[in-house]
């Protein structure tokens, strides 16, 4: 603390990284010793400020509610900013303390939690831009402490280019670091030896020598937080000698740890000792690690492995408040949801022994029961849902009622962990697995609401699935795939060192292995000539080697000096290039003549690709360049902007756009003359591989963490495929456009379908589009959005993605817009504080006056005669089709955002701020209050008027279902599912599917019992708004980059298992027939599925 003080008095010492393994004591040193120093600290005669910052999902309100909070407690100022809500507030009142005498100290301790949390890049770059400007100013300090493993991660401050000039550029300086390390065997022992002759305790110099062995035995060093468990436990036993630490029994160490467990459980009382310790085991996961986990996620998991349900929840509160005021567990208070943690990795293992043996042996039975039934546990992974809910029917049959309802609750909450799982992580087994399920279905004994969700999740399965097919006879990592021209073969090479030809089925044709000419080393790249009858590989062996379809070789080209990467042939068949180690491309002829070597790279090159038109050729490399040359070899141009190495470069179809993929985790496209367009940011890991659709509309990157990303091909993002579980080496499109090829270090190449199961996405380039409020058409064929730029409506047809009206004439940015039911109208809410009403050629007939601020919403009723506008000012307001105000809804006390009709035109809901939707009939009558603890952004009637959806701050969405007619009496049901604001909900027209649109970046499906049915888009950027089309066939999606998302969303068939059936049959077959993987009972798995009734 002293040392660190000492920094703080140093006028050079802006910036302070303190770093330790995790029980080194870090958080410990600064709230019980650093922080109370500082506050009784004056440095130059300044007072100094510590702010401390331990929460990072919303960072910035968070920091601005710690400063805040801080100011008031400990200083006297004039005034302190009712709000620090922003980065700039932040900064202007950390100018605001310098001229106020104040030295303020930011510390952001368990900074590890901020890389963690915010995945985003332009997240994590706003915080190191803060960051950069808080070090700029006067009389501020910065300390960060992170754990010793995530220490190279703040080197991304070079990555974004933040300039950080006041320490140099160098934010990992020995100047700057500060090394909480673990105490040394010598050092504990001077440690235990000067407690000792402090205190009335007294440990005996043998006992001192075996208990710093003990502790030292894992790490070589002494974790503080094992060191101070471990004392308090020998004082609380009275152990002084090594004869008494050693009845403790044969690991005394050990022992002593899970006293202090048992002794904080004990503190539970013994009625709450089995609710505790299911916590405690929960607050751990498989990878014996510690993770974040709210009480929501709490209450979920506990419900899946209590006996007694209710009771348990009760407890839930209780055993958490106990075990954060023991320090056992951390409490991280968040703006939305507070988070609980364990103090500490170390106890990890110990909790996992202690209480996993136990619940292992409890459960022992169920699991028996799910292997005896025919062992459906695929990959270690565990059943899907259906296997679930199938085996509770089994288990209706022969256990006790209680029993039953046990293994049903914990069948629903698995079903959404389990099918969640599968669908990102091994899509074609869940596919199996819920054709298993679906076949089950006709069971006699299967009960409605099994067969519902059955159902349910069938429908996803055969919908989400986008993997078609697994190839796996590799016996080593897969480098490179590629398609024939004529889509009817896939070649694969490998680290095996050999290249497999297959059928576009998967069946496996050839295997070129080195004793049959083949390579000696490693094959790194294989590729088709255009004419489909020449296969060039690239080998660690030095050479390319040319083999015709039946695995014959051709020749074999020699002339490089290192392995050789990448080949590829030109469009015309008739020049083959060649990059190698040897920092060279080689142009030969299609007989394997020599016609030039190209030189320029200063490193190893380790892509090459030709232009369509033949004019052009482009090669990547591990100098972090690209360079540009004409067909004979010319050098024309180096395009400059990667950090790191780059893999991968391909043309666009049109010739005219140059992707290339690099190690720093972006890909960029550059025009044909090398300027750059644009960078593509999203993957958090090197990019190893870029593809080009022919048609030029989508791009495919291939990362190191496993993903495949899809992008349109000017760089919008569009979907994220679960990939592979190791490193993604290459991505292929076939020459039809309709799939796409993967080859990865999991001995895998994966075939996706992408035609049928990608949005159409778009960024209109003339405006930009406001999310917040879009409408359809009644004929589905237009949408009504706002215009971020202006104050107008843009008018546009979303399948043309042509825009075909504007509607000017608003003083302020339109908030809402609404087609009337009859489609003869359009009412349109703004900041203005009018409601305006136009025609459908886009002629202003009335304008609405009345609220006294911004109108937020705004809706027809199903008649068309009524129009309800929802305001700031806390009133909804009823006007007549032709301007004239009917009434005025006054009862809520906060700003309503979003006002909708029940499908029958009685009853108007209102959401508000004031974290209650109302329900009114026409006449102004409040019929009922539905409460929920968060401000509501959206409301929407289901289509039979039952039900209605509530969207919430904080991720959560509300249902409520009436009981009665007059909605006097409902139920409420809350959803979790988004991790930020939900801003928009929609109905489909006429099926029990909910759409929601969050600032998370995601849209979701749900049924109306709330359980997810399918995440359609993840991104960064919030969706602003989500709507199906008046007939339920397509769904938009709005987000805040610009960005409109359109899927055609066919669900006729949701409850239709034999349609279901034969489609997930069509699609898996040529898996069942051809993966060597699949067993002998499986691969007859939709035998006789056309005749099942």
């Amino acid at each position: 603390v002293n040392r660190l003080i000492e920094r703080m008095e140093q006028e050079r010492s802006r910036l302070t990284v303190i770093h330790g393994q995790s029980g080194a004591g870090k958080s410990s040193m600064i709230e019980a010793g650093l922080i109370p120093a500082l506050e009784r600290k004056t440095i130059n005669t300044r007072r100094v400020l510590p702010v401390l910052q331990q929460v990072y999902r919303n960072w910035i309100q968070a920091l601005g509610k710690s400063l805040k909070n801080t100011l008031e407690k400990r200083v006297n100022l004039a005034s302190v900013p009712s709000k620090l809500d922003s980065t700039a507030l932040i900064l202007e009142q950390l100018h605001n303390n310098a001229r106020q005498n104040l030295l303020t100290v930011l510390i952001f301790d368990q900074f590890e939690e901020f890389l963690l949390v915010c995945s985003n890049p332009n997240q994590r770059r706003g915080f190191y831009e803060f960051l950069r400007d808080c070090l700029n100013i006067p009389y501020v300090k910065v300390i960060l402490s992170v754990r010793e493993d995530y220490l190279h991660c703040l080197l991304e401050f070079n990555k974004f280019g933040i300039d950080l000039e006041v320490i140099n550029n160098n934010i990992l300086d020995k100047k700057i670091l500060f090394d909480l390390g673990n105490l040394t065997p010598p050092d504990a022992k001077l440690y235990l030896e000067g407690l000792t002759e402090q205190t009335q305790f007294p440990l005996e110099q043998a006992l001192i020598d075996k208990l710093v062995e003990d502790l030292g035995k894992e790490l070589g060093e002494i974790r503080p937080i094992e060191l101070q468990v471990v004392g308090a436990q020998l004082e609380r036993n009275k152990i002084t000698t090594l004869e008494q630490y050693q009845h403790l029994g044969d690991n005394p160490k050990a022992e002593l740890v899970n006293q202090y467990l048992e002794e904080v459980v004990a503190e539970c009382g013994a009625e709450n000792k089995r609710a505790a310790e299911l916590v405690l085991y929960l607050l751990t996961d498989e990878n014996n690690t510690r993770p974040l986990k709210t009480r929501h996620d709490l209450e979920k998991e506990l419900k899946a492995l209590a006996a007694d349900v209710d009771t348990e929840l009760k407890r839930l509160d209780l055993v958490l408040e106990i075990f954060v005021k023991s320090g056992l567990v951390l409490l991280l208070r968040e703006i939305y949801s507070d988070r609980y943690q364990l103090v500490h990795d170390y106890l990890v293992d110990f909790i996992r022994q202690r209480q996993g043996a136990d619940m292992r042996a409890e459960l022992e039975k169920e699991r028996e029961a799910r292997q005896r039934l025919r062992k459906w546990l695929l990959m270690g992974l565990g059943g899907f849902s259906v296997v679930m809910t199938i085996l509770a029917i089994v288990i209706w049959e022969w256990q006790s009622e209680k029993f039953l309802k046990r293994q049903i609750t914990l069948a629903k909450l698995n079903a959404d962990y389990q099918l969640s799982l599968l669908v990102k992580k091994n899509q074609l087994d869940a596919l199996l697995i819920s054709i298993k399920g679906g076949k089950g279905l006709n069971h006699k004994i299967a009960k409605s609401e099994i067969k519902k969700k059955t159902s349910y999740n069938l429908w996803e399965a055969v919908n989400l699935t986008q993997e078609r097919h697994r190839l796996e006879e590799h016996q080593d990592s897969v480098l490179s795939v590629s398609v024939s021209p004529d889509n009817q073969l896939i070649a694969s090479a490998s680290s095996d060192q050999t290249i497999k030809l297959w059928s576009r089925d998967g069946q496996l044709l050839h295997s070129i292995e080195g004793h049959e000419k083949g390579h000696e080393k490693t094959v790194w790249c294989v590729s088709f000539s255009p004419d489909n009858q020449i296969i060039a590989s690239a080998s660690k062996d030095k050479t390319v080697k040319l083999w015709d379809q039946d695995g014959r070789l051709i020749n074999t080209l020699t002339g490089h000096n290192k392995g050789v990467k990448w080949v590829s042939f030109s469009p015309d068949g008739e020049t083959i290039a060649s990059a190698s180690g040897d920092k060279t491309i080689k142009l030969w002829s299609r007989d394997g003549t020599l016609i030039k070597t190209l030189t320029g790279h200063g490193k190893a090159v380790l892509s090459v690709s030709f232009s369509n038109d033949g004019e052009l050729i482009a090669s990547a490399s591990k100098d972090k360049t690209v360079k540009l040359w004409s067909s004979d070899g010319t050098f024309i141009k180096t395009l400059e902007g990667h950090d790191k190495a780059v893999w991968s470069v391909i043309f666009s179809p049109n010739s005219q756009t140059i992707a290339s993929a690099s190690d720093d985790q972006t890909v960029k496209l550059w025009n044909r003359d090398g300027t750059l367009r644009k960078t593509l940011v999203g993957h958090d890991h090197p990019i190893n591989s870029v593809s080009f659709s022919p048609d030029g509309e989508l791009i495919a990157s291939g990362s190191s963490d496993g993903k495949i990303k899809l992008w349109t091909g000017k760089g919008t993002p569009i979907s994220t495929l679960p990939g592979h579980k190791d490193i993604v080496n290459q991505v292929s499109f076939t020459p039809d456009g309709k799939m796409l090829a993967s080859a990865s270090v999991d001995l895998t190449v994966k075939l996706w379908n992408i035609d049928q199961t990608l949005p159409k996405v778009f960024q209109p380039t003339s405006y930009t589009v406001y999310g917040y409020g879009a409408s359809f058409s009644p004929d589905g064929e237009i949408i009504a959005s706002a215009s971020r730029d202006d104050y107008t409506v843009r008018l546009w047809n979303p399948k043309e993605q042509i825009r075909e009206l504007t509607l000017q004439g608003h003083q302020g940015f339109v908030n809402g817009v609404d087609f009337s039911p009859d489609g003869q109208l359009i009412a349109t809410a703004s900041n203005d504080q009018t409601v305006k009403l136009w025609n459908g050629d886009g002629k202003r007939l009335h304008t609405l006056e009345g609220h006294r601020d911004r109108v937020y919403s705004v809706s027809f009723s199903p008649n068309s005669q009524i129009i309800a506008s929802a305001s700031e000012d806390s009133t909804v307001k009823l006007w007549t089709k032709e301007g004239k105000l009917l009434r005025t809804l006054a009862g809520h006390t906060d700003a309503i955002n979003r006002v909708s009709f029940s499908p029958d035109g009685e009853f108007i809901a209102s959401a508000s701020d004031d974290k209650t939707v109302k329900l009114w009939n026409q006449d102004g009558t409040l019929i009922t209050t539905l409460p929920w603890d968060r401000k509501l952004s959206s409301v929407s009637f289901s289509p039979d008027g039952k039900r209605i959806v509530a969207g919430a701050a904080g991720g959560f969405m509300v249902i409520w279902s009436r009981t009665d007619i007059s909605w006097k009496q409902f139920e409420s049901e809350k959803v979790v599912g988004h991790t930020e604001t939900v801003y928009d909900v929609s109905f489909h027209p006429n099926r029990d599917i909910i759409a929601s649109a969050s600032a998370d970046g995601t849209v979701k499906l749900w049924n109306s019992n709330g359980i997810l049915l399918r995440t359609l888009t993840e991104g960064y950027e919030p969706v602003e708004s989500v709507n199906f089309s008046p007939d339920g066939e397509t769904l938009v999606s709005i987000n805040a980059a610009n960005r409109v998302s359109i899927w055609n969303s066919d669900y006729s068939q949701l409850n239709d298992v034999n349609s279901l059936l034969k489609r997930g049959c069509d699609q898996i077959g040529n898996y069942l027939k051809n993966n060597p993987n699949v067993n002998e009972e499986d691969k007859t798995l939709c035998g006789g599925i056309e005749e099942q009734e």
